[in-house]
């Protein structure tokens, strides 16, 4: 079969458009795909604070504390391990009376005025990871004054 000489021209023309086309094609289309950088394994140190009020029952007393403390958090575990300092005050002002049971003699009639303050300073670990639920578990060791 024979051609004109402009079709085989254009048909020459058109393959090598196409050819081009094709080859730009994939470098110019399609979604540009990035790997992840992937998470650090190192950990990371976090200041924190806090504080607590809770209610003594043998002094009869309310207690407050103030944590300052630093924890430890890894991205490929779950657990964190805490480090913190834990200030506290309770104070007691009380009446001492005492005087003897009715009908015995020789005893004595005794009054004071107490004033108390305690200052407790502890210093704490505690680890705590998180449960199947919405809950967590720790466990904790302290030292203190």
């Amino acid at each position: 079969m024979n051609w004109h000489p402009t079709i085989k021209a254009m048909k020459t023309t058109a393959l090598i458009t196409m050819a081009g086309v094709t080859l730009l094609t994939p470098a110019q289309a399609g979604t540009t795909y990035t790997t992840p950088t992937p998470a650090p394994t190192v950990g990371i140190w976090e200041w924190f604070t806090g504080g607590s009020v809770g209610y003594l029952t043998d002094q009869e007393e309310m207690m407050y504390t103030l944590h300052l403390g630093l924890e430890y958090k890894k991205p490929d575990r779950q657990g964190t391990h805490a480090l913190y300092l834990e200030l506290g005050f309770t104070q007691d002002d009380t009446n001492y009376h005492y005087a003897p049971p009715p009908f015995i003699t020789g005893g004595r009639i005794e009054k004071a005025n107490l004033d108390l303050n305690i200052y407790p300073i502890t210093l704490n670990y505690k680890y705590e990871a998180p449960l199947p639920s919405c809950l967590n578990y720790y466990l904790g060791l302290g030292f203190g004054v």
